[in-house]
């Protein structure tokens, strides 16, 4: 199976598509390739962090990472934020001598590790076993991570402009009772919006498989909703039955932290077989 081969859209749905997608991540042993992504996605978020830091203030705006970091956290669990936090913002405030680097360089190869682990795991849902060269994905990837930093920064000021283009509306029509309440959900709005819209991007965009945009969208928006829901599930057992600090010490943060991207790992995996349940049902569809 390649790239060029595109499969036509499934009739699955519901309950059906929800157990295929389960029985194909375990057969996948997606299980191991998430343990995979969440050492990855700890080893690969600060440098990250310093490609969109030297991105935004390449665009006069270094206060946007700052704002997306603020977003982030808000959605997490406070042992993971508590764990993240210090350093996140340690790289956020440290001087930018220059955005062409090595270490720019080292850490835009390290970022784009991510996308190459999350490749892995989606070509694992479609079955795909041969596809492009390793230099060419790896282009790739490193496109990918240049194009979501600056994706963070234009989400980032969108959710600060429209709810402030919301409130203005609001006094116009002189109904000022409504300006903060129509200000967080058209912020909450956007930013759901557009996480939707990005992870579908990487679900079409990123497996070796021909994936349509539109045969995207359902994973990507049942990921989205199971990554809210799971994150405030693990804050409230964390607040209410764990003590990392008992068994880990210092260092339960840090196995927090680990756990919650493994299990966000989980999730993204999930969405992509998800997807590719659809894509298995169409293909044994075919006379």
């Amino acid at each position: 199976m390649n790239r060029g081969q595109e499969q036509p859209r499934a009739g699955l749905s519901g309950w059906r598509r929800l157990r295929a997608a389960a029985a194909g991540f375990d057969s996948h042993h997606q299980f191991i390739t998430a343990g995979h992504l969440s050492f990855v996605g700890i080893f690969t978020l600060f440098p990250f962090l310093i490609v969109l830091v030297t991105l935004a203030a390449a665009a006069g705006s270094t206060e946007a990472a700052r704002q997306a970091l603020d977003a982030a956290f808000e959605q997490m669990p406070a042992d993971v934020t508590a764990a993240l936090r210090p350093v996140a913002y340690e790289i956020v405030n440290a001087p930018r001598r220059g955005a062409l680097t090595l270490g720019l360089v080292t850490a835009l190869w390290a970022a784009s590790s991510g996308f190459e682990a999350l490749r892995y795991g989606f070509d694992r849902a479609y079955g795909v076993v041969a596809g492009r060269q390793a230099w060419l994905t790896r282009l790739q990837s490193l496109a990918l991570t240049l194009l979501f930093a600056a994706v963070v920064i234009v989400a980032t000021l969108s959710v600060v402009v429209v709810p402030l283009a919301v409130r203005a509306l609001a006094g116009l029509v002189d109904v000022p009772q409504w300006q903060e309440t129509a200000s967080a959900l058209v912020s909450r709005g956007v930013g759901v919006a557009l996480l939707v819209i990005a992870l579908t991007s990487v679900y079409a965009v990123l497996p070796r498989a021909r994936v349509g945009w539109l045969d995207a969208l359902p994973g990507a928006a049942l990921a989205v909703v199971l990554w809210f829901a799971l994150a405030q599930a693990f804050g409230y057992y964390l607040r209410e039955f764990a003590s990392l600090s008992v068994t880990y010490g210092s260092l339960g943060g840090v196995v927090a932290a680990l756990v919650f991207f493994y299990l966000t790992a989980c999730v993204v995996l999930f969405g992509c077989e998800f997807n590719a349940a659809a894509r298995r049902r169409a293909a044994h569809a075919r006379p």
